[in-house]
């Protein structure tokens, strides 16, 4: 037979807008309540006992963002950064770990390493020249000059001694016997330069032309775990996974290192796009293009058709998906969890742990009612003033939490690890009378519960996401801006480039360089006579986006891409959807953080919010002009 359950709680509620007269509670008899207490049995005990302490099992699994363990390092600067160094490196970029390369060498006393002869080599291969065509501002034209002839250039330097550290020795007048110490403070310099950006690393498969990927090879790793003979010495497919991901060619959330078909079909995806032999291989003809894709990519999780991030972390079992990535910051609520298809990646199992003794606390705030009744409470704080709408549902749930609910709830402070999934598995409380009771979780509640795409909830993961999120951090202003306009006088769309990164590292105003122009094409007539004007011309800044239909989707192409910084340099359409009518605008900036462990960490990140409105480019077509007027 089922059992029904039923409870009576008696509540002071009221119906009228102001709740003075509920929060007052009075009573024309408290004898006679009191009475009624007693004779309902409210002042009798059964296992009345309080809370002494808990005992609480659960596990940890550790989360991965393409294979690395996120722990160590901001989740937001892990999907945002992009090419610094190895990228074109600004020249004050260039200038600093130039300058800090000629000091790590002069530290070398000359009986121990002849750093002369090195330093006077690289200042006259390497010298920083100043040339009309890294002139881009006025401001940059000064910064460059005093720079002219007085450094070096390390992001060369670092490109030249990327691959090899012996491929220049032999051009230096060094001693055989010291070129090991050269190499030690060339290492100990890359180390450097490496901790001073946070940027995608060069992978290894990418610099060893000995090691031919292909159908079959499978790294170190994923050899262990499939029980698979590994041909290559380190986890070179599970690097070239990530490298194509990040191109966007392949549909694997979290690389496996195991070259399948869906690796091979990438691999000649990407041959075809190039127009190589499409031999599914990772051979040194692809191997070459691979590398200049890699290095001309924004970055691994950035949608150019969306405007936004979009990645995954994984536990093995699990991805943990944020598709809409913009605002730069990410929250445990940013993620939707889906479960993983084929093969897995190679995470290790849940971590076990437990505590013991832990003394749980009431779950209070400053100003909050005191529990007892008729408890005289602080008069700075005026609870009947409290108010909400109906829509207003966060205001009600934590009223009613305020006035009934408050004495209900307790916090238990348990130390976890950031960039983790965690399940409590026990809980167990124990009593003033020494007795044990079980609490089991509830099922239905769906607090902190990430949204499930999977199919069927029996494969939700139900515990909690702790994301190794930001806290604060430090931002530069824009370096550079690309504006999405709605043009309705025109009935197109344009993507208005603002502002550039100039060499110097700073932002540079194109607005300003581009001035609105309302010159023609025109064709050729006699002095103020009338002539026709075919269309009004519009700045080089300002790059036209044309509309394409294909069934159902609807994309926006870049015709004539004039542009001259890094946020339009790969765009080759756009969803209409993502570009809303106000507008939209992208920007790049740098960011600062000081992590857990006092790391720094310094990268360049992308972020979207909404436009200044409707903007007219101001194109007009098929005039009749005169010829005197400026046209």
């Amino acid at each position: 037979m089922r059992k029904t359950f039923s409870w009576l709680r008696l509540e002071p509620e009221t119906r009228q807008p102001s709740k003075q007269n509920m929060m007052e509670a009075r009573l024309y008899d408290p004898l006679w309540t009191l009475g009624r207490q007693w004779g309902l049995g409210e002042f009798e005990s059964d296992n009345g006992a309080s809370i002494v302490s808990v005992e609480i099992d659960g596990s940890s699994k550790t989360l991965r963002f393409n294979g690395e363990d996120i722990k160590s390092k901001p989740l937001e600067a892990l999907v945002e950064r992009e090419p610094i160094i190895n990228d074109e490196a600004t020249l004050l970029r260039s200038m600093q770990i130039g300058n800090y390369l000629l000091e790590m060498l002069k530290e070398n006393t000359p009986l121990t390493f002849p750093s002369d002869n090195v330093c006077n080599y690289l200042t006259d291969h390497y010298r920083l020249e100043v040339g009309e065509e890294r002139v881009t501002s006025k401001e940059t034209k000064i910064f460059l000059t005093l720079l002219s002839g007085r450094s070096v250039d390390g992001g060369l330097i670092y490109k030249d001694y990327l691959k090899s550290e012996e491929s220049h020795l032999d051009k230096i007048n060094i001693d055989p016997d010291k070129k090991e110490v050269f190499i030690n403070v060339l290492n100990e310099w890359k180390t450097w330069c490496s901790k001073l950006y946070s940027e995608p690393e060069s992978q290894k498969y990418l610099t060893d032309d000995s090691v031919v990927l292909k159908d079959g090879s499978v790294d170190a790793v994923a050899a262990a775990k499939y029980g698979k003979v590994a041909n290559v010495t380190d986890s070179y497919v599970f690097d070239l996974q990530r490298d194509l991901v990040a191109l966007g060619l392949t549909e694997i959330r979290e690389p496996d290192g195991w070259f399948g078909a869906n690796t091979e079909k990438a691999v000649k995806a990407f041959q075809a796009n190039l127009r190589l032999a499409q031999t599914g291989t990772i051979d040194e003809g692809t191997r070459i293009f691979l590398i200049k894709e890699l290095l001309e990519n924004p970055g691994s999780s950035w949608k150019d058709n969306q405007l936004e991030y979009e990645f995954s972390v994984s536990d093995g079992k699990m991805n943990y998906s944020a598709d809409e990535y913009y605002s730069g910051s990410l929250e445990w609520y940013s993620f939707d969890q889906k479960a993983v298809k084929g093969h897995r990646a190679q995470v290790s199992g849940p971590t076990p742990w437990e505590t013991e003794g832990k003394l749980p606390s009431p779950l209070e705030f400053s100003g909050m009612p005191k529990l007892r009744f008729w408890e005289l409470e602080d008069e700075g704080v005026n609870f009947s003033a409290v108010s909400g709408e109906p829509n207003e549902i966060l205001r009600m749930v934590f009223n009613k939490y305020m006035n009934n609910y408050a004495n209900d709830w307790f916090m238990i402070p348990i130390m976890l690890d950031v960039g983790t999934m965690n399940n409590i598995e026990k809980l167990k409380v124990i009593n003033s009378f020494g007795e044990k009771v079980d609490i089991n979780p509830e099922v239905n509640s769906g607090w902190f519960e990430l949204s499930n795409e999977t199919e069927g909830r029996n494969q939700s993961n139900r515990g909690l996401f702790l994301a190794p999120v930001l806290p604060q951090g430090l931002e530069s202003k824009p370096i550079e801006t690309v504006e999405f306009i709605k043009d309705e006088m025109a009935n197109m769309a344009w993507a208005a480039e603002t502002l550039i990164e100039g060499t110097a590292g700073i932002g540079v105003d194109r607005m300003s360089a581009e001035a609105m122009k309302n010159k023609a094409v025109t064709f050729e007539s006699k002095p103020n006579s009338p002539m026709h004007r075919l269309a009004s011309k519009v700045p080089d800044n300002w790059v036209p986006l044309l509309l394409k239909v294909e069934g159902n989707e609807r994309q926006l192409l870049l015709a004539g891409n004039t542009s001259e910084g890094k946020l339009l340099k790969h765009v080759k359409k756009v969803n209409e959807e993502e570009i809303l009518r106000e507008g939209i605008i992208v920007t790049r900036t740098h960011q600062y953080v000081r992590w857990s462990d006092g790391s720094t960490h310094v990268w360049t990140g992308r972020k979207k919010k909404t436009g200044r409105g409707e903007r007219s480019s101001g194109l007009q077509f098929d005039q009749i002009v005169t010829s005197s007027k400026e046209s």
